[in-house]
This record gives C-alpha cells, sequence and structure tokens, in this order.
C-alpha cells in the first residue's frame, strides 16, 4: 500500500486600500477586500490561490465565496480523493473555482516580455490628464479607454484628441454596455478612420452587436458577454475576447476559453480586476499559454495602494513586464492577512 500526504490548506482574508475610490455599476469601492487559499504539502513551500469577486460585477458575493470555500476545506479528502474532481471544481462559484485551481497552478513558464494595457477612466479632464502622463513616460504602449458616459459626441472628441497625442497608436475602447445601438453608430461615425483596435461591448443589448459590428465596421471585443458561454457567443462576429479568470472560473476552464478563442480566429486577452499580486501571478501565468499575447489587461492591479505580496511583482503603472523580474514563488505578508479556517489533511495516495 501507498503513504497518504499530509496537506495544510488555509483561508484567509485580506482587505487593502485603493488609491482611489473605483466606481464599479452602482457599486464605490475604497478598499478592495478578498480571500487567499494557501496549500502546504512541506514546510518550505506553500502555493497559493485568491479568491476575490469584485461587487458590482462578480455574480457571487465575498460572503458566499467564503461560505463556500470553508465548506470545501471542510470536506477537502473526499473532494480530491474524487476521480471527478476537476469537473466539480467547475461547478462552484466562478472566483472559487479560480482561487483553488490556482493551487496547483505554481510556476510561470515565461516567454516573453509583456505589454501592459494601460487603463484611462473618469472625467474628460482627467482622462487627457492620464494620457498626458502616460505620454511623458511611454510615448508608445497600449491604451484601452473607458467611454460612455457622455455623449457619442463628446467621447468622440476626447478620442481624438488622445489618439492625435500617441500619433495614432491603435486605442481600445469599453463602452461597457453603457449605450443603445443609435447611440454607438453616431459614435462610430464620428471616430472614422481613428485607429480603434476594438470597441469593447459597444451596445447594451447583446441582440444588436452583429449590427453595430456590420454597419460601422469596427472590431468588437466581447467581455461581460462571454458568461453566456461559448456556445452564444461563437455566434458573434468579434474579434476579441476579454478573459477575466475571476468571472469565467478555473484555470482548466480558462485554458478551454483560450483555445476555443485560437481555433475561432479571435484574439484572447487576459484581463484582472483588482487582484493582489497572488491573483495577478496566475494571471501572467495564464497569459503565457496565447499562442500570440497581446498587451494584457493588468492595470487595475497598480489601483491597490499596497500588496499581499512582500515584494510586489513589478511596480505600479508599468506598461511592459520583464520576465527577470517576475518572482519564482509567491511570499505574501502573513501579518496582513486574517486567518479564517485551517484544516490538515490526509489525501493524496502516493505510489511505491
Amino acid at each position: 500500500m501507498g503513504d497518504f500526504l499530509k496537506e495544510t490548506l488555509k483561508l484567509y482574508r485580506y482587505d487593502l486600500p485603493l488609491r482611489k475610490p473605483i466606481v464599479i455599476g452602482s457599486k464605490t469601492l475604497r478598499r478592495r477586500q478578498g480571500l487567499l487559499v494557501s496549500l502546504t504539502e512541506n514546510p518550505s513551500f506553500s502555493s497559493w490561490g485568491e479568491i476575490a469577486p469584485l461587487p458590482g460585477y462578480s455574480n457571487e458575493t465575498l460572503v458566499e465565496a467564503e461560505v463556500q470555500s470553508i465548506e470545501i476545506l471542510k470536506n477537502w479528502t473526499a473532494l480530491r480523493l474524487n476521480p471527478d474532481f476537476s469537473k466539480k471544481m467547475d461547478s462552484w462559484h466562478p472566483s472559487v473555482s479560480f482561487g483553488f485551481s490556482s493551487l496547483f497552478e505554481n510556476r510561470i513558464v515565461a516567454q516573453s516580455d509583456l505589454k501592459i494595457a494601460r487603463l484611462l477612466s473618469g472625467t474628460s479632464k482627467e482622462i487627457l490628464d492620464q494620457a498626458h502622463q502616460i505620454y511623458l513616460s511611454h510615448s508608445a504602449c497600449t491604451l484601452k479607454v473607458k467611454i460612455g458616459e457622455r455623449s457619442p459626441s463628446e467621447e468622440a472628441s476626447l478620442i481624438w484628441a488622445i489618439s492625435e497625442k500617441f500619433r495614432g497608436s491603435p486605442l481600445r475602447l469599453d463602452v461597457n454596455r453603457r449605450w443603445n445601438l443609435s447611440q454607438a453608430l453616431s459614435f462610430a461615425m464620428q471616430i472614422k478612420n481613428c485607429p480603434i483596435e476594438f470597441m469593447e461591448e459597444p451596445v447594451d443589448r447583446f441582440e444588436d452587436i452583429n449590427t453595430f459590428v456590420n454597419e460601422s465596421q469596427l472590431n468588437v471585443a466581447l467581455d461581460e458577454s462571454l458568461r453566456r458561454g461559448q456556445s452564444a457567443v461563437q455566434s458573434i462576429q468579434a474579434t476579441h475576447w476579454i478573459i477575466k479568470p475571476t468571472v469565467l472560473g478555473s484555470h482548466t476552464r480558462i485554458r478551454n476559453w483560450i483555445a476555443a478563442a485560437e481555433v475561432n480566429q479571435i484574439q484572447p486577452i487576459l484581463s484582472s480586476l483588482y487582484e493582489t499580486g497572488v491573483g495577478t501571478f496566475h494571471l501572467l501565468q495564464l497569459n503565457f499559454l496565447i499562442s500570440a499575447p497581446n498587451a494584457i489587461g493588468l492595470d487595475p492591479y497598480s489601483e491597490l495602494r499596497s500588496d499581499i505580496l512582500e515584494v510586489p511583482l513589478y511596480p505600479p503603472f508599468s506598461s511592459e513586464i520583464s520576465i527577470n523580474q517576475l518572482p519564482n514563488r509567491l511570499v505574501p505578508c502573513i501579518d496582513q492577512l486574517q486567518l479564517v479556517y485551517e484544516t490538515h489533511e490526509n489525501t493524496h495516495r502516493v505510489t511505491p
């Protein structure tokens, strides 16, 4: 007979300040709260995952994610010995599934340095000020602009001003379903010949996306629409999929989304939801599975005033990540975390 491997699992809460209030749907966030789960098989190494549903965006709440996580830990041995463990994981809340699946993905296999798409949001003045600051330090970078809160004509004037400053570098525009079809088409007419990489979720009705694509001739990216599932979104004429593991689920499920995108000649782009360095590390890990990775959406990480890692993944507001600066392992500051639950289990049978 083989032996059982002793595992220690711990669930922690974190609570970190943001640099500025962030409006997500009807919620205004001043702090980022979430959970970290750790798995220790020997005293010298622990693997980590992050469970951080975003208020105003995720379907599940942090309380619901915590309740489910504790229940999983209470039944860990039975779950791990179940041959359908990975399938069972996909039935959990997406943020919980992403966090627990991260425990078994410990290394980044990086092939090259990585570009980060810089995010511009706020009032027109704030966006122009942000663009100017980025231009002074990184004149050649990918920009993503949050639009839709102002009229189509106001937004068009703003986009032209940014485009001229950055000498025609293609822009990513995130409407986030704020406009109806008529408004979106009006905006598209006013930015004709402006270099646009894509418009993300350009209209408020899923059924109108293909009409917008056909009439505007602009590239479209899907974000929130991906929650409808692969079979639903493959009928949409999108050129990009914005893949957010915290709302889509486990590493296995994200790999499937990446593979489906590439089979359909759609560019997958990994994107974050203000996760700490733990969740961001795993986004980076998944991003290197993309055959031809584009600029990754990690700028929200920079909005954390501090991180729970002893050494941050990279300096805030970076436009590029060097593979040489990424850590080989995650080392959170335990004194910044609140222990919620702990269990010691005998699980995997080791074959002699």
